[in-house]
């Protein structure tokens, strides 16, 4: 691939085992960027999952298509990203996720990605967010800020909408 993204995992031959977990990207070029050189023997697998991805200046997410088998992908959050090539796993959601603003990449209470991630795809260990403040209240947020103070804590209710990624213009690579 060859293409900058604010996260890149790129397996060139061997084996490449791989968490992205809880982030929150914003304003980058591409957001996240999974590929590799199976050709060379590269086997590229992990998970990504409870990300925010937003404001995307070409993709929220490039995962190559001989990778999709073997990276799974859950409870992510994408908005106003030009293209996501990927296709979406369980609890995926595409809107907006209502930041504080001004920079402030922090939740606001009834964002739609406070209590939207999985407290099984946490980690064993990373008991905090990028803060400090516990990483689970409830139930995880999306994203690398919990909210520490939740209007309800009742079991998340995720309604993910189906967005199928977007076909690139013509002559535009992954």
């Amino acid at each position: 691939m060859g293409a900058p993204g604010a996260i890149s995992v790129n397996g060139s031959q061997g084996t490449l085992n791989f968490s992205l977990i809880n982030n929150t990207l914003s304003n980058n070029h591409r957001g996240i960027l999974i590929g590799g050189r199976p050709d060379l023997g590269a086997v590229v697998s992990g998970t990504v999952a409870n990300n925010i991805v937003a404001n995307s200046l070409l993709a929220g997410i490039s995962l190559d298509t001989e990778f999709e088998p073997t990276v799974t992908n859950s409870y992510n959050l994408f908005f106003n990203n030009p293209y996501d090539w990927f296709t979406p796993g369980p609890g995926t959601l595409f809107v907006d996720p209502q930041f504080v603003g001004g920079g402030n990449y922090r939740l606001q209470l009834f964002s739609p990605a406070v209590n939207a991630a999985s407290n099984g795809l946490v980690p064993s260990g990373i008991s905090t967010d990028l803060d400090g403040n516990a990483r689970i209240v409830c139930f995880a947020d999306m994203g690398a800020y919990e909210r520490t103070t939740v209007g309800d804590c009742s079991p998340p209710v995720v309604s993910p909408v189906p967005q199928p990624p977007s076909p690139p213009p013509s002559g535009m690579d992954r």
